[in-house]
């Protein structure tokens, strides 16, 4: 007898994560690196001295400090995709974090796809 359940990457709820998951961190990729142009580029054309010093320092450290949040989710939707248990825990993370904040309608979304049952089976499952 051989199940015909899809796979991990295939369910419908696991697919509207990815994407959410996905979206999200190109939009902190981009702020990020919209950050970084900005602050630096103030600071190359309008500060001297220190003021200088310290928007180029702050714009890369703003941008960068983005990009560890953006690329982690853009990894974890191309692992959820292909049912990587360990973009399952992120996606939970990432969704914990989200949820008592101004972004509660994804961090909903994303706990209740992660954690509804079908979802939570598939990935807590050894043999799949």
């Amino acid at each position: 007898m051989h199940d015909e359940r899809p796979s991990r990457g295939d369910l419908p709820l696991v697919k509207l994560a990815s994407w959410t998951l996905a979206a999200v961190g190109l939009i902190y990729i981009l702020l990020g690196a919209l950050m970084a142009v900005t602050y630096v580029g103030l600071g190359l054309a309008a500060a001297q001295g220190e003021e200088q010093v310290f928007l180029v320092v702050m714009g890369l450290g703003m941008g960068a400090f983005c990009a560890a949040f953006g690329v982690p989710m853009v990894a974890a939707a191309v692992g959820l995709r292909r049912g990587d248990f360990w973009a399952w825990v992120i996606a939970v993370i990432v969704g914990g974090m989200f949820a008592p904040s101004i972004c509660l309608p994804i961090g909903a979304l994303l706990l209740y796809a992660m954690l509804v049952q079908e979802t939570r089976e598939a990935f807590l499952n050894r043999e799949g």
